[in-house]
């Protein structure tokens, strides 16, 4: 895409994927910032491009909690996606790190403490009304017993039962990487 192409389209808070990493595109159009955006990847692509509609980017962190060789699953209680099951987390606050924002997260969702050991994978989701970026952390819990303050319904699966659920969309993609860790 050559910088015309990208003068043409990028209007400030529009939203440029490049790969995995999501990027928004702040400033006008400038010769400075034309050049910081193809130095990022030669694979632009414009994620939306329609002149009234701006898809809004969502950065969440989820936990992958693991206890005695299974994997804590949890059913949203409310919203559109209400019933679907999920890896519980939530939105990043404003100066939190990712692990400070998953500790928060399952605290306030279900009253318990974890350690984030390990990030196992960033995933990007397109859902018709917003782009997810989902960090899921493996983590173990560090004290408190399981209160559903935010879910209707918890449930621990080993690798082999993950398909026992109708998981949220973006979720799909990290069980489907569970399932190739755990093999």
């Amino acid at each position: 895409m050559s910088s015309n192409e990208i003068r043409s389209v990028a209007q400030p808070g529009r939203v440029l994927r490049s790969g995995r990493r999501c990027r928004r595109f702040e400033s006008s159009h400038s010769d400075q910032n034309t050049s910081r955006l193809l130095g990022i990847n030669n694979r632009l692509l414009i994620y939306k491009l329609s002149e009234n509609l701006q898809v809004k980017t969502i950065e969440v962190v989820a936990a992958i909690i693991l206890h005695n060789g299974k994997v804590l699953a949890t059913q949203k209680g409310s919203g559109e996606f209400k019933g679907l099951w999920e890896f519980p987390g939530g939105k990043i606050e404003s100066g939190e790190t990712k692990e400070e924002a998953i500790i928060r997260e399952i605290k306030e969702e279900l009253a318990l403490v974890i350690t984030p050991e390990k990030l196992l994978i960033s995933i990007e989701h397109d859902y018709s009304t917003f782009h997810l970026c989902m960090h899921c952390f493996l983590s173990v819990v560090k004290e408190g017993q399981i209160s559903l303050l935010e879910h209707n319904d918890a449930c621990w699966l080993s690798p082999a039962e993950l398909d026992r659920v109708k998981w949220l969309p973006a979720d799909i993609k990290v069980v489907e990487k569970l399932k190739a860790e755990f093999k």
